[in-house]
């Protein structure tokens, strides 16, 4: 057996050893035998510590867990993982066998199955599937497994996804979001850092047709660690060998699609470009582009210019 509250020094590898089990036998389980008065206390910590704060003398504080963050499209996978623990607690009243820090190591795989049958898998998709999870699929998983417990892997299976993606509306779940948060994030719901690099191994034309002139220099420059020079510059020429292709509209297009940009982006001087290719070609070609933006895309935040 597993030994999810081993002493300090045991947690060096305790990631290797959640990781093994998860491969070799789906997830950690818990015995059947009862439990010690000693588990049974730090049980009930835990789920003290996931719902309301203990105030019974004598017992020691529980452990602070980080409070979710407020906006879902700037929630990572530990916000999913205590979301998740929380949402396991309600509806069995029962701390669930997985501690935050296995659940955070699994959430990736969970994604990638739904962006496999799906096509994308953003915060609002992932939250959806899970809240769709436990109201249509979490009790016969439950049920059927050998200790009556929900094991991650269940999550993976292709009959919920399959279910979920088959009655999905995500425009109109996108429209909910924005209604209620008073936000656009229509720009933002469709990109992230896997795309982006999808797009850029394709090619600069690929990655310039596709995503315009502001996102690939911000991406190349936050997250490919390139140097803005370099990135202007290879954007630069993508536009060029474009435009002789008579495909400049087709840039100009897919720039305004994602406004409105954030007006925290490391790189907002799009116009640049253009007036290099202007320079070249002798036109005067302009693309106004709105940066008013204050959410999304959080995966290009980065250092402020002389900060």
């Amino acid at each position: 057996m597993i030994d999810l509250f081993a002493p300090k020094k045991d947690v060096i590898d305790m990631k290797k050893v959640l990781i093994q089990a998860i491969q070799d036998v789906g997830d950690p389980l818990v015995e059947n035998d009862t439990p010690s008065q000693d588990k049974k206390t730090e049980r009930t910590l835990i789920i003290e510590s996931l719902s309301t704060p203990s105030v019974k003398k004598g017992i020691p504080k529980p452990k602070k867990y980080r409070k979710i963050r407020d906006d879902l499209l700037e929630w990572k996978n530990n916000d999913f993982a205590l979301y998740i623990s929380k949402k396991y607690i309600s509806e069995y009243h029962d701390v669930w066998q997985f501690p935050l820090m296995s659940i955070t190591m699994y959430l990736d795989r969970i994604k990638d199955k739904i962006d496999n049958v799906l096509g994308f898998c953003d915060n609002i998709t992932f939250k959806d599937y899970v809240d769709y999870f436990f109201k249509n699929w979490s009790d016969d998983y439950k049920n059927k497994h050998k200790t009556a417990m929900l094991t991650l892997k269940s999550f993976t299976y292709s009959a919920p996804i399959k279910g979920f993606v088959s009655q999905y509306h995500y425009r109109d779940r996108v429209k909910a979001y924005n209604k209620e948060h008073d936000k656009t994030v229509k720009s933002a719901v469709f990109v992230n850092n896997k795309r982006l690099r999808e797009a850029f191994l394709l090619g600069a034309e690929h990655f310039v047709l596709e995503y315009g002139l502001v996102l690939p220099v911000n991406w190349m420059v936050v997250c490919d660690d390139r140097e803005l020079k370099e990135a202007a510059n290879y954007i630069a020429k993508a536009m060029y060998s474009l435009y002789q292709k008579g495909r400049l509209e087709e840039i100009f297009i897919a720039t305004k699609k994602y406004a409105p940009y954030p007006k925290w982006l490391f790189f907002k001087d799009h116009q640049i470009l253009i007036n290099s290719l202007n320079k070249k070609t002798n036109n005067s070609f302009r693309l106004d582009i709105d940066f008013t933006g204050d959410k999304g895309f959080s995966f290009l935040r980065s250092k402020i210019v002389n900060e």
